[in-house]
């Protein structure tokens, strides 16, 4: 097996699946304040969460609302940018843009960054927190989004910990999971994935996930049957997919190139 083609064409392909997640952590370097030092952005993963937490809930609720409602995600979001401009310490200002952003790039392609994305990740970096449940969750769900590093693990598990239902949460989980690398990891991303099937079965990201994952799963165990159950899972993505989907073409490539490159036993 050629293992760098191989491992290269993993990469890519699970990138541009993870839609709205994995592509932006190849853009770590060029994203936020790297002026801002490591344990002051990471630190926040380990706050104690304040037992009144009932303003954030609340707003989420009505962003939901109103991108139900049909307004753009996308406008809505730049409208919360240049509000917080103004007002640029206002954790709830900073909460509603980091929300409806998050709201916005589900509806983006995997190379979408929105404007003042710099801002928003350094504001998050430097504003101090308000020991919000609700606000460290739309934290990492941004964070998890645009950068996927892995210290954003520990507040996931801690979010999933109060809230194990939480399908936002456990799907930005992937991004910051050394799938390659970490057993222990790659096991915890294929339990995700599997949750996310069996509840919504008919939804073809959460197969398509299932298959990125024993994808790079099996680039380290070199396995046949990762490699096929890899295979099986994109098939199952392609049977419920539209065509016009944007992973749909690169689903058909991997299955090729796992089919070609996978080991005999």
């Amino acid at each position: 097996m050629n293992y760098n083609y191989r491992f290269t064409c993993v990469l890519i392909a699970t990138s541009l699946f993870l839609l709205n997640v994995s592509v932006k952590a190849q853009s770590l370097a060029t994203h936020g304040d790297s002026s801002v030092h490591l344990p002051q952005r990471t630190g926040w993963v380990f706050e104690k969460w304040s037992a009144n937490d009932k303003v954030f809930p609340l707003i989420n609720k009505q962003l939901q609302k109103k991108i139900l409602a049909s307004y753009d995600a996308v406008i809505i979001a730049a409208a919360y940018g240049e509000l917080f401009k103004k007002t640029p310490k206002s954790t709830v200002l900073l909460f509603k843009w980091g929300m409806s952003t998050y709201y916005a790039s589900k509806t983006k392609s995997s190379t979408w960054f929105p404007t003042d994305s710099d801002l928003l990740l350094t504001s998050l970096d430097v504003i101090p927190s308000p020991h919000s449940f609700q606000y460290d969750r739309m934290r990492f769900l941004i964070q998890s989004h645009f950068r996927g590093e892995g210290f954003l693990k520990t507040m996931g598990l801690r979010l999933l910990k109060v809230n194990p239902g939480d399908d936002e949460v456990k799907s930005s989980m992937f991004p910051v999971l050394n799938i390659v690398g970490n057993p222990r990891d790659g096991q915890l991303a294929l339990d995700f994935a599997n949750e996310l099937i069996a509840k919504h079965p008919a939804n073809p990201r959460w197969h398509a996930m299932l298959g990125s994952t024993y994808n790079l799963i099996s680039v380290r165990t070199n396995k046949r049957l990762d490699c096929e159950k890899a295979i099986t899972a994109y098939q199952d993505y392609l049977k419920l997919a539209k065509k016009t989907d944007p992973f749909y073409s690169h689903a058909e490539y991997m299955i090729s190139v796992i089919k070609k490159n996978m080991p005999s036993i």
